[in-house]
């Protein structure tokens, strides 16, 4: 709580409002949650709970990549990233300051947030397929929300960091949703349990799905949107996500900004805005990410902090490099070395067959002049 009030931590200033919740990843027990800045109220409102934001791009994970993958997409898939528009009604979603490009892997979408192609890969599965994926994960979807626009986190109502939270669980825990819970066990004045909290879990992508998610959105905190966020000296995956203010007439202008980042052992989901949806800056370092970055270096030292299973397409990718750059240099010196060898052995057999053609023709020559004198 006292990083709330922490002003050095809210670039946003003013009235600004934040929320955060901390998750076990393993099995949905709520280890933090701060409703809100100012003073507390008892039964107050609560922002991690209770508020229903438009989560911009952290949804794109849920309802546009991991549903691809199930469907035969790869993390290097090539996907368009040009102004295009789709449906019949033409929706033409565009990038951050209308930025495009040629097609882009699909890992590079990610950690760039790039909306062309997340709208594209929906329009690819139909809507109905980001649609199913959203509800099995805990959103609270209508139909209203089934359509072009929910690739990139536009909906009616909006979610709560809660249900955010609960829906990255399943990344964090090998494609298994934690089910929250609040309360572990209940136990009475003789220390006997009255109630315990039993985990309910269910499967949402494979195994193979969720780490190919992790390994994309590690990606995110150390090359892409969540950069200035990342907590040093620990490993994050995970998802930024800004609702951008379309009225106003700023580039850098949004009401809403997300970052959600997970371990193996917890999913951090904060956000930071104004209840009133006044405008704050879209960059994540001029908004959440002093506060996502400290509490992050806080909260981490207190788990287990279980290693990811899976490294980063880029760290990946140098690790190739690297592998296939030594094994070349061994191949050379092998060759090198091989050649010397040949030449060597060459050498020396010329050497010998000059030996034994001098040896030959000595004999030869005495031969020939013991038969006619000398």
């Amino acid at each position: 709580q006292n990083d709330f009030e922490d002003t050095s931590l809210n670039p946003i200033g003013g009235d600004s409002q934040a929320a955060q919740i901390v998750l076990n990843a393993k099995t949905g027990g709520v280890r933090a949650v701060v409703g809100g800045r100012g003073t507390h109220q008892f039964r107050g409102y609560n922002r991690a709970t209770q508020m229903r934001r438009q989560p911009g791009s952290t949804i794109k994970p849920i309802v546009d990549y991991a549903p691809a993958l199930s469907r035969g997409f790869s993390y290097d898939s090539k996907l368009p990233n040009k102004q295009m528009s789709f449906g019949t009604n033409g929706y033409t979603p565009h990038n951050y300051n209308d930025y495009v490009s040629a097609d882009v892997p699909m890992y590079q979408a990610i950690e760039n947030s790039y909306n062309i192609p997340a709208v594209w890969l929906l329009d690819q599965m139909g809507v109905n397929v980001g649609y199913k994926a959203g509800i099995k994960a805990g959103l609270p979807l209508t139909t209203d929300d089934k359509n072009l626009s929910m690739a990139i986190g536009g909906l009616q109502k909006g979610v709560s960091p809660l249900q955010m939270a609960q829906a990255y669980t399943s990344f964090a825990n090998g494609g298994v949703m934690s089910d929250v819970h609040f309360i572990t066990k209940i136990v009475d004045a003789t220390g006997k349990t009255v109630a315990e909290a039993k985990v309910k879990q269910k499967r949402l992508w494979s195994t193979k799905v969720a780490n190919e998610m992790t390994q994309m959105m590690l990606g995110v905190y150390t090359n892409g949107t969540g950069v200035s966020a990342d907590p040093s000296g620990y490993d994050v995956a995970g998802k930024t996500g800004t609702t951008e203010a379309t009225s106003d007439e700023s580039l850098n202008a949004a009401t809403d900004s997300w970052a959600v980042a997970y371990t193996p052992d917890i999913v951090s989901v904060t956000w930071t805005g104004y209840d009133d949806n006044e405008v704050i800056p879209a960059y994540l370092s001029e908004t959440a990410a002093p506060l996502v970055k400290t509490s992050l270096e806080q909260i981490i030292p207190n788990t287990a902090q279980t290693a990811f299973s899976v490294q980063s397409i880029e760290t990946q990718q140098a690790s190739s490099s690297s592998t296939s750059a030594t094994a070349q240099s061994g191949i050379a010196s092998n060759a090198s070395s091989i050649a010397s060898q040949i030449e060597s052995n060459f050498s020396d057999g010329l050497t010998k067959a000059g030996d034994a053609v001098t040896n030959g023709a000595s004999k030869v020559w005495s031969g020939l002049k013991s038969i006619f004198g000398n």
